[in-house]
């Protein structure tokens, strides 16, 4: 009589933000998930679920975000961001079950700059939530019996996302009726669709990949074509005008590395924009 293959333990945090809970509802079948619940800050809580649910796997998907909420929140954010992965960190150090953690960092923890950002281009704390990543990430690049692995994850979108992102800010802008929105013309993102970011932490996970990937789109849209797209689906119109902007805004990831281990990503930018609409 054959056994069934039990479900690998997936230990979680942000089980309920927007990459979380879509990750799960994706691979709800090939993982046994365990959620954590409660204050990734609190320790002992912590430690109490940590031992009793006993995870192969972890994905540290919890943060607060976005920018101008951690701007304006500095401690409370960084209680989570930076204080629950210390919390986390010495927990995983000397766990023999451990097989692989994963730790979603943020493209913006880079120096934006005109040329593609690979995992080696220079870092930059340039706002108080790359601040709180890029010390994460140095927490985590302490432990070295374990294969930890970073992904520095560009812009992505999802309905659930709050306004206060890109393309739900632009989009909820035009839709109530604002005729005039400020763009900077040569402002730039790499947007990558929310699947592929699921299916690039799977393959990694697969591949027990350790050290920090870029996970992104390989290319550059220009914030702008957000703004005439929605415009036009919505049947609106809007008056474009320049914006004054000091320093470079652009931020485009080069994806050689993990492209070299076998993943690529799949959907186009203009589908983001369609399953957003």
């Amino acid at each position: 009589m054959k056994t069934l293959n039990k479900k690998p333990v997936i230990g979680i945090t942000g089980y309920k933000g927007v990459l979380g809970s879509y990750f799960i509802k994706k691979y709800s079948k090939k993982f046994n998930f365990k959620k954590y619940k409660n204050d990734i800050s609190d320790f002992n809580k912590l430690r109490g679920w940590y031992k009793k649910n006993k995870p192969e796997y972890f994905l540290h998907f919890a943060a607060k975000v976005p920018i101008s909420y951690v701007e304006k929140n500095y401690l409370i954010s960084k209680k989570t961001n930076l204080q629950g992965t210390r919390n986390l960190v010495k927990l995983i150090k000397n766990d023999i079950n451990l097989k692989w953690f994963f730790f979603s960092s943020s493209s913006h923890v880079y120096k934006k700059s005109k040329k593609k950002l690979n995992e080696n281009s220079k870092t930059e704390m340039n706002n108080k939530y790359s601040k709180t990543k890029l010390l994460a990430e140095k927490e985590l690049l302490k432990i070295k019996n374990k294969k930890i692995c970073i992904g520095r994850i560009f812009s992505f979108t999802d309905k659930n996302q709050s306004k206060l992102f890109v393309i739900p800010s632009i989009f909820t802008q035009i839709k109530n009726n604002k005729n005039q929105i400020f763009f900077d013309f040569n402002s730039k993102r790499d947007f990558i669709h929310i699947d592929d970011i699921c299916n690039a932490i799977n393959f990694l996970m697969f591949k027990k990949a350790q050290g920090i990937y870029n996970i992104g789109s390989g290319k550059s849209s220009k914030i702008i074509e957000i703004a005439k797209f929605f415009s036009k689906k919505l049947k609106k119109n809007i008056l474009i005008k320049k914006s004054k902007l000091i320093k470079i805004d652009i931020l485009t990831s080069d994806i050689s590395k993990i492209k070299k281990f076998g993943w690529y990503p799949k959907i186009k930018f203009k589908k983001i924009l369609i399953d957003y609409y």
